[in-house]
């Protein structure tokens, strides 16, 4: 057991232990060999000026916080002025190795790792061993093996390093013989063929009994039977174990409803009862089930009904059938002919009428009645007076007969009382920091005005965020508004405000202090919070500093903690408590994607290389295409099609953050791939180096150069004679800028995101020059995504990407066959092509990519095109999304794109409109969209296009 000896020894403390202490030296007594590292390493937190004891003993409880040793204990000593803490440590062994050995049994042990807490690597903590003991024992009981002997041994590895195994021992084995059922009725003995049957002569799951007993009463509930409520017993024996299910009440209720007016379907009803029944967990009566419909009607604007309701009971075979009969006489819908107020002298009749126009649900709208828009509206109405000041208003409202039968007058009687306004305003400052007098103005809060608790408590939270915002980080007000910052005079025709603020230093950060560090350099964390040094701090500035924490990746979780400067209190200390976690990562993933078909991708990753965080990834993909859609078909008939069916890439990735301790972060990645497009199968082998540095919270700007060496194979033939099979050398250099306004980089919902990028390929960058062929061209683009809310749940995402591409090798030369021509184009890799990001969804590849010659009029795919001068790229999507719940969202979208050559049209675009369904993750959205073409052509074969596409994506925009 964890054995925590906490000496408070401080020998010399006595009545300065409340005034600032000076800990000149700290001495770290540790028996521990390597694991000393740690606590030595981490102690100089401790050495330090604190203001207080309090403040001294808030880091020494950080310190010591690990749980990582056996004893604990420190002693503080004073010497002239200054302390010297001495601290003794006995720790615990690493943890090297954990297994769960099965000593006569071979049934799989693989989930009873994932019961486990402890973990390798970790310190071994005797408490946290013992309660993951007990969790393998209770899992195995739940599974079947009741009384199993689970033993944990601790073995020696080294003299400071253990490894852990628990063993286990199969006492016996419980044997599910049988399951009996005590659920009466036909439709119930045949549901229960679908489940508990794949338990017989099996262990006896728990488990999976607890979950089938909830599945099954849900089918059942589902099917009528809706006072089930479905039971489990189990009897066992030594060895054996028989399962017994209860269904409880097995009345199924089957209903008819003979409804006058068609206002709603049997299957209307059939729901409000299943969820008043689910909510209330009643026996239900005739009664209970005559108010259900009643206020279905009156929330459509009905008058409430005559509803009559007969109850049979019966049996069929051996079910109980208990048949409700509902007769709804014919109703009408009462029309409101008058809204009138009664009571009110603040705001007139007039005013107080267009308040309700202004507000009012359809069926208000329509003068139809609607009881529950009317206690909104009468709500909403007492909260205006109480604005006003009228802090006791009360608001009812009447439904009265008008002129006949089918006409109501609603009337809203308004208890006004009496108005209330500010005798006074007075704000105490609890110490001598005061509070700046620009801020105070802003207060408003005034005396002689109508006092309004509503806006008293907004204006109090916006003074403490100001101040906060303003460098006064602990400000706070002590007093509650409820109880102590109002108090009533006059019968409360008056109220005086007292504010009791405790405003503290304006504080700036001074130091940043980093805890809890293993492997990671210290500099890698102060590097990224150097830039908040010398601010005032404040709330925004401290979500920047976890943000920054976050971006960095190494860590399982950080917390701050606040210190005092150590020679001013205006100044700030902030100590990051980290802790870091495990840096390899290995990652299989089989899918797939409409346009590749069935995929499977691998990554092995290794993070924080030599605490530096500097990263190395392997990773690899093959697919295999079900369709050949996308491909050109004068090429699956030449060429030997299914010799090329697979695709694979493999690619080697380097991260060097704040590279040589700049603040530039270096990328560096090797790749090779075979890949098909529509007019070509390609090896493509690419080398990338870019450099990336954040200039400020929301500009960055990068510098990447890349070659390419690609081999194109397997081409269709062309018009224009040139050969696409062949060798091509493609140097880039793409200086980029981002400006991302957005609330998150992964599933924003406001703000506005731009990138502007230049590619320039020439033989300065490492392209091409040969006399058949110079690769000399520029790409730029523009890339603006903006996200606009409407509501909570509702927001309007749209994305504009445009682009232009140019060969600059446009000098005419003769070529090697005699022909007078460009010296070089765009190779058709590099070429536009609406796909990934850009897809106008609704189309595919080969139907959204395509041109028209301008030489023969002739429509092309953009890669059978040689690009001699110019191309254009142009997509937009609009897309209104709600969120329905925390991990689903509901979008209906419009997409509109094309790519074009020599001559650039922005209206001349091809779209499409449809739908989409978002699951929400945590690294982006999971989308299904289905998009129909809004102006249907026809395809390259000259047959007419499908109407429309799904498209599966993860991440989308």
């Amino acid at each position: 057991m964890l054995k925590i000896v906490l000496g408070f020894l401080l020998l010399i403390w006595g009545s300065t232990n409340l005034y600032a202490m000076q800990v000149k030296g700290v001495f770290i007594n540790c028996k521990g060999g390597d694991v000393c590292d740690f606590f030595k390493s981490n102690s100089k937190i401790l050495k330090r000026k604190f203001k207080d004891q309090k403040e001294f003993l808030n880091v020494l409880k950080v310190f010591y916080s690990r749980n990582g040793y056996d004893q604990f204990s420190y002693n503080v000593k004073k010497m002239n002025k200054d302390y010297f803490v001495f601290v003794d440590i006995t720790p615990q062994p690493l943890l090297e190795d954990v297994d769960i050995l099965l000593l006569n049994s071979n049934i799989p042990t693989s989930f009873l790792y994932d019961v486990l807490e402890v973990r390798e690597g970790e310190f071994v903590d005797d408490q946290i061993i013992d309660s993951d003991r007990k969790k393998i024992v209770k899992k195995l009981s739940l599974l079947g093996y009741p009384d199993a002997i689970v033993v944990a041994k601790k073995e020696k590895i080294s003299e400071y390093k253990v490894s852990l195994t628990y063993k286990i021992s199969i006492v016996k084995t419980i044997i599910t013989k049988s399951i009996t059922f005590s659920c009466m009725g036909e439709f119930a003995r045949s549901l229960k063929g679908r489940y508990f049957q794949d338990l017989i002569n099996l262990p006896l799951n728990k488990e999976y009994i607890i979950q089938e007993t909830k599945d099954f009463n849900e089918a059942l509930k589902g099917s009528g039977y809706f006072l089930s409520n479905v039971q489990y017993r189990i009897d066992e024996t030594l060895k054996e174990a028989n399962v017994h299910i209860d269904c409880g009440n097995m009345k199924r209720i089957i209903m008819t409803l003979d409804d006058l007016n068609g206002v709603f379907k049997k299957e209307d009803v059939y729901h409000e009862l299943r969820d008043y029944l689910s909510a209330t967990k009643k026996v239900f009566t005739p009664n209970d089930l005559r108010r259900l419909i009643e206020e279905m009607f009156i929330k459509k604007g009905y008058d409430r009904p005559d509803i009559q309701i007969s109850e049979n009971q019966e049996k069929q075979g051996v079910d109980k059938i208990v048949r409700i009969g509902i007769t709804v006489n014919k109703v009408e819908r009462s029309k409101i002919r008058q809204v009138a107020f009664k009571g009110n002298s603040f705001y007139s009749s007039d005013q107080l009428r267009d308040m309700y126009e202004d507000s009012s649900s359809d069926l208000a709208e329509a003068n139809y009645v609607d009881e529950q828009f009317y206690q909104v509206f009468s709500e909403n109405l007492r909260k205006k007076y109480i604005e006003n000041g009228y802090i006791k208003a009360q608001v009812s409202f009447f439904l009265k007969p008008f002129s006949s039968k089918n006409e109501k007058e609603v009337l809203f009687v308004v208890r006004e009382g009496v108005r209330t306004s500010i005798s006074k305003v007075e704000i105490i400052e609890l110490n001598s920091y005061k509070i700046p007098k620009e801020i105070i103005d802003e207060f408003d809060i005034r005396v002689n005005e109508v006092f309004n608790p509503i806006k008293l408590d907004n204006s109090l939270k916006v003074l403490v965020t100001t101040l906060k915002e303003n460098g006064f980080f602990f400000a706070s007000i002590k007093n509650n508004i409820d109880d102590d910052i109002v108090e009533y005079t006059n019968a409360t025709n008056e109220v005086e405000i007292k504010i009791l603020l405790d405003i503290g230093p304006r504080v700036k950060v001074n130091n940043v202090l980093v805890y809890g560090l293993e492997k990671t350099k210290e500099s890698v964390v102060t590097r990224k919070l150097n830039e908040v040094k010398g601010q005032f701090y404040t709330p925004t500035l401290e979500k920047k500093v976890y943000s920054r924490l976050a971006s960095l990746g190494i860590f399982r979780n950080y917390s701050l903690l606040y210190l005092r400067g150590e020679e001013n209190e205006n100044d700030l200390d902030l100590l990051v408590n980290v802790r870091e976690k495990d840096y390899g990562v290995i990652e299989i993933a089989p899918g797939f994607r409409t346009d590749i078909g069935l995929k499977l991708s691998g990554k092995v990753s290794r993070i924080n290389l030599f605490g530096l965080n500097q990263g190395v990834s392997i990773s690899g993909q093959t697919n295999y295409r079900l369709s050949d859609e996308t491909i050109d078909t004068d090429r699956t008939i030449l060429n030997n099609y299914e010799d090329h069916m697979l695709e694979y890439s493999v690619k080697l990735n380097y991260l060097y953050p704040d590279l040589f301790k700049s603040y530039w972060d270096y990328f560096a990645s090797i790749s090779t791939a075979r890949t098909r497009f529509y007019s070509f199968d390609a090896n493509i082998f690419r080398v990338s180096n870019t450099f990336r540095r954040e200039i400020t919270d929301y500009l960055s700007f990068s510098l990447n150069h890349q070659y390419e060496r690609i081999e194109q194979f397997s081409a269709s033939p062309r018009d224009d004679g040139i050969d696409d099979n062949g060798k091509f050398t493609i140097g880039t250099l793409t200086p980029s800028i981002v400006l991302d306004f957005r609330d998150s980089p992964i599933i924003p919902r406001k703000g506005t995101f731009f990138q502007f990028s230049y590619e320039m390929a020439k033989p300065e960058f490492f392209s091409q020059e040969e006399m058949d062929l110079t690769i000399d061209y520029y790409k730029f683009i523009v890339r603006n995504k903006s996200y606009i809310p409407i509501t909570e749940n509702l927001y309007i995402a749209t994305s504009l990407a445009t682009g232009i591409q140019k060969n600059k090798a446009d000098e005419i030369v003769q070529k090697s066959n005699g022909d007078y021509e460009t010296a070089g184009f765009i190779p058709a890799i590099k070429a536009f092509r609406l796909t990934g990001v850009d897809t106008v969804r609704g189309y595919a590849e080969d139907e959204i990519n395509t041109i028209t010659d301008p030489s023969d009029k002739e429509v092309k795919d953009i890669s059978d095109y040689a690009i001699r001068d110019k191309a254009y790229m142009i997509n937009f999507k609009f897309e209104p999304r709600y969120i329905v719940t925390d991990t689903f969202m509901l979008g209906v979208f419009f997409d509109a794109g094309r790519i074009q050559v020599s001559d650039y049209d922005p209206l001349d675009l091809r779209s499409a409109v449809g739908l989409s369904l978002k699951y929400i993750t945590p690294v982006g959205t999971l989308d299904l969209d289905y998009g129909f073409k809004i102006d249907r052509g026809t395809n390259l074969d000259g047959e007419r296009e499908a109407p429309g596409r799904i498209h599966l994506s993860i991440g989308f925009f």
